[in-house]
């Protein structure tokens, strides 16, 4: 089976909150809790030198919702987050949307995702990154 989640287009940029509407969005009520701030740790760019980046170890697919008639049913949607210390995704939006529809199955799906966090002399740290889901 194809797999339909380009991993990662790694941004690491220097603002710690969205450029001006970022809501927060916790990984799962289990895992995380609500957050209604920023994030509440330093977030490391590549300006803090070298940084290992985060990597996916639990990534689910996006389940491909049925799509009203009239709305875009294929393309890629770009979601902006952070990967905290801890290897779990917080602050998720929609940077480049396809519809409603698709864009939040890639945000459930991005919820559930797991991550080996970023490090920073051999320190796990958070950092910002995009990642692309494609609905074939």
């Amino acid at each position: 089976m194809e797999r339909s989640v380009a991993l990662f287009l790694l941004f690491l940029v220097g603002a710690t909150t969205a450029r001006g509407q970022n809501p927060s969005v916790p990984a799962s009520s289990e895992d995380v809790q609500a957050q209604s701030e920023p994030y509440p740790e330093r977030v490391y760019t590549r300006k803090d030198g070298p940084i290992t980046p985060p990597k996916a170890l639990y990534s689910p697919d996006p389940k491909h919702p049925k799509v009203p008639r009239g709305m875009q049913k294929h393309g890629t949607v770009v979601l902006w987050l952070i990967v905290g210390s801890d290897g779990l995704p917080y602050n998720i939006c929609v940077q480049r949307s396809l519809n409603t529809v698709l864009d939040d199955a890639a945000v459930d799906a991005l919820k559930k995702w797991k991550f080996a966090p970023a490090t920073k002399d051999a320190k796990a740290v958070a950092v910002q990154i995009n990642v692309e889901m494609v609905f074939p």
